[in-house]
């Protein structure tokens, strides 16, 4: 019996070294199966990826530029009849505007009160250039006159023509 209790203890011995050998085994081929299942679902997220290009045209009815609190800085907007971009300041008064309107188009530049200071516009003459003061009056403008030629008038209080050329 002593021999055989001896053989038995080997071959528990043995068991015991197997089913280590086995488990160890049996993580290995687990964290490879992982391993691969991560890499082909990677390759599929890859490949989904790079099928997605640049697209040709983006649409929609506008367009804003937010900063970290939400406040609109810029905004692309379609009008009644026209295209506009504006630009706000911190404060979320206009600093700047581009119109397209029937003329042609206009260029407005706003105090930091939102009040127009200067503007460049399209009209059916030709171009003008308005110069205003701080309330928004135009006090100077310079353009094309109805003959071709150029024109420039220098307005008072009230918005009344002090001087006109030609």
């Amino acid at each position: 019996m002593n021999t055989q209790q001896s053989e038995i203890d080997i071959l528990k011995a043995k068991i015991k070294t197997l089913d280590v050998a086995l488990a160890k085994q049996s993580r290995t081929f687990k964290r490879m199966f992982y391993g691969f299942g991560c890499l082909f679902m990677a390759g599929i997220a890859l490949a989904a990826t790079s099928m997605q290009g640049v697209p040709n045209v983006i649409q929609a009815k506008a367009f804003q530029v937010v900063d970290d609190e939400g406040k609109v800085m810029a905004a692309l907007v379609e009008g009644a009849t026209n295209g506009v971009l504006t630009i706000f300041n911190k404060d979320g008064k206009i600093v700047a505007r581009m119109d397209a309107n029937a003329a042609g188009g206009l260029f407005g530049i706003n105090s930091k009160d939102g009040k127009r200071v200067a503007g460049l516009s399209a009209q059916p003459d030709g171009g003008l250039l308005g110069i205003n003061n701080k309330d928004g009056e135009i006090v100077v403008g310079l353009g094309s006159d109805p003959d071709g030629g150029g024109a420039l008038d220098i307005y008072g209080k009230d918005e009344a023509i002090t001087f006109k050329a030609p």
